[in-house]
Protein backbone atom coordinates (compact mmCIF):
# COMPACT_ATOMS: atom_id res chain seq x y z
CA UNK A 1 0.00 0.00 0.00
CA UNK A 2 1.39 3.43 -0.89
CA UNK A 3 1.08 6.58 1.14
CA UNK A 4 -0.79 9.59 -0.29
CA UNK A 5 1.36 12.01 1.65
CA UNK A 6 3.51 13.18 -1.28
CA UNK A 7 0.79 13.23 -3.96
CA UNK A 8 -0.12 16.48 -5.72
CA UNK A 9 -3.77 16.19 -4.60
CA UNK A 10 -2.77 15.87 -0.94
CA UNK A 11 -0.38 18.83 -1.29
CA UNK A 12 -3.20 20.99 -2.73
CA UNK A 13 -5.58 19.99 0.06
CA UNK A 14 -2.94 20.72 2.68
CA UNK A 15 -2.15 24.14 1.17
CA UNK A 16 -5.86 25.04 1.03
CA UNK A 17 -6.27 23.98 4.66
CA UNK A 18 -3.21 26.00 5.74
CA UNK A 19 -4.44 29.07 3.83
CA UNK A 20 -7.93 28.77 5.29
CA UNK A 21 -6.54 28.39 8.81
CA UNK A 22 -4.16 31.32 8.30
CA UNK A 23 -6.98 33.57 7.04
CA UNK A 24 -9.46 32.69 9.78
CA UNK A 25 -7.36 32.24 12.89
CA UNK A 26 -4.85 34.32 14.73
CA UNK A 27 -1.52 32.49 14.94
CA UNK A 28 0.17 32.53 18.31
CA UNK A 29 3.92 32.87 18.69
CA UNK A 30 5.21 32.67 22.28
CA UNK A 31 2.01 34.13 23.72
CA UNK A 32 1.91 37.08 21.32
CA UNK A 33 -0.52 37.37 18.48
CA UNK A 34 1.30 37.49 15.15
CA UNK A 35 -0.06 40.02 12.69
CA UNK A 36 -2.30 38.52 10.02
CA UNK A 37 -3.97 40.69 7.43
CA UNK A 38 -7.70 40.71 7.01
CA UNK A 39 -9.51 42.72 4.40
CA UNK A 40 -12.76 44.50 4.96
CA UNK A 41 -14.62 43.63 1.76
CA UNK A 42 -16.86 46.69 1.82
CA UNK A 43 -14.19 49.35 2.30
CA UNK A 44 -11.09 47.59 1.00
CA UNK A 45 -9.13 48.69 4.09
CA UNK A 46 -6.45 46.38 5.37
CA UNK A 47 -6.32 45.83 9.10
CA UNK A 48 -4.54 43.19 11.12
CA UNK A 49 -6.13 40.97 13.75
CA UNK A 50 -3.46 42.25 16.15
CA UNK A 51 -4.64 45.85 15.65
CA UNK A 52 -8.26 44.85 16.18
CA UNK A 53 -7.35 42.94 19.36
CA UNK A 54 -5.41 45.90 20.75
CA UNK A 55 -8.46 48.15 20.20
CA UNK A 56 -10.72 45.97 22.37
CA UNK A 57 -11.16 47.44 25.83
CA UNK A 58 -10.80 45.01 28.74
CA UNK A 59 -13.06 45.87 31.69
CA UNK A 60 -11.89 43.97 34.76
CA UNK A 61 -14.60 43.41 37.40
CA UNK A 62 -13.10 42.26 40.70
CA UNK A 63 -15.88 40.55 42.67
CA UNK A 64 -13.81 40.47 45.86
CA UNK A 65 -13.33 44.23 46.12
CA UNK A 66 -16.16 45.42 43.86
CA UNK A 67 -13.64 47.40 41.80
CA UNK A 68 -14.25 48.00 38.09
CA UNK A 69 -11.37 49.24 35.97
CA UNK A 70 -9.98 49.06 32.47
CA UNK A 71 -6.73 47.21 31.95
CA UNK A 72 -4.37 46.77 29.04
CA UNK A 73 -3.46 43.62 27.20
CA UNK A 74 0.13 44.00 28.42
CA UNK A 75 -1.13 44.07 32.01
CA UNK A 76 -3.25 40.98 31.40
CA UNK A 77 -0.15 39.15 30.20
CA UNK A 78 1.51 39.70 33.59
CA UNK A 79 -1.37 38.19 35.60
CA UNK A 80 -0.66 35.01 37.56
CA UNK A 81 -2.29 32.58 35.13
CA UNK A 82 -0.90 29.52 36.97
CA UNK A 83 -2.94 30.23 40.13
CA UNK A 84 -5.96 27.86 40.10
CA UNK A 85 -7.57 29.69 43.04
CA UNK A 86 -8.21 32.86 41.01
CA UNK A 87 -10.80 32.50 38.25
CA UNK A 88 -11.36 34.81 35.29
CA UNK A 89 -14.67 34.45 33.46
CA UNK A 90 -15.72 36.03 30.15
CA UNK A 91 -19.30 35.44 28.97
CA UNK A 92 -19.58 32.30 31.08
CA UNK A 93 -16.26 30.84 29.89
CA UNK A 94 -13.33 30.37 32.26
CA UNK A 95 -10.12 31.77 30.82
CA UNK A 96 -7.14 29.84 32.19
CA UNK A 97 -4.21 31.30 30.24
CA UNK A 98 -3.07 34.35 28.34
CA UNK A 99 -3.26 32.35 25.10
CA UNK A 100 -6.90 31.52 25.87
CA UNK A 101 -7.56 35.23 26.35
CA UNK A 102 -5.88 36.05 23.02
CA UNK A 103 -7.92 33.35 21.34
CA UNK A 104 -11.14 34.79 22.74
CA UNK A 105 -10.10 38.32 21.77
CA UNK A 106 -9.36 37.26 18.20
CA UNK A 107 -12.87 35.82 17.91
CA UNK A 108 -14.34 39.01 19.38
CA UNK A 109 -12.21 41.14 17.03
CA UNK A 110 -13.58 39.28 14.01
CA UNK A 111 -17.08 40.25 15.19
CA UNK A 112 -15.96 43.89 15.73
CA UNK A 113 -16.73 43.80 19.46
CA UNK A 114 -15.17 46.81 21.17
CA UNK A 115 -15.27 45.82 24.86
CA UNK A 116 -15.31 42.67 26.96
CA UNK A 117 -15.93 42.26 30.67
CA UNK A 118 -13.61 39.98 32.59
CA UNK A 119 -15.07 38.80 35.88
CA UNK A 120 -12.29 37.99 38.35
CA UNK A 121 -12.79 36.38 41.75
CA UNK A 122 -11.41 33.69 44.01
CA UNK A 123 -12.61 30.21 43.14
CA UNK A 124 -14.66 29.81 46.34
CA UNK A 125 -16.69 32.94 45.53
CA UNK A 126 -17.52 31.71 42.04
CA UNK A 127 -18.56 28.27 43.25
CA UNK A 128 -20.67 29.59 46.12
CA UNK A 129 -22.56 32.05 43.95
CA UNK A 130 -20.74 34.93 45.72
Amino acid sequence: MSSIEGTPENDRVQKRTECRARDQLCAFDKGKCRMIETRDAASGNKETIDEKIRRIRLLLLNRETGEERYCTLDEAETWDWANPELWRIVNGWQITSFNDLLNLLSMKAEKSIEEIKILQAPRFMMLSGG
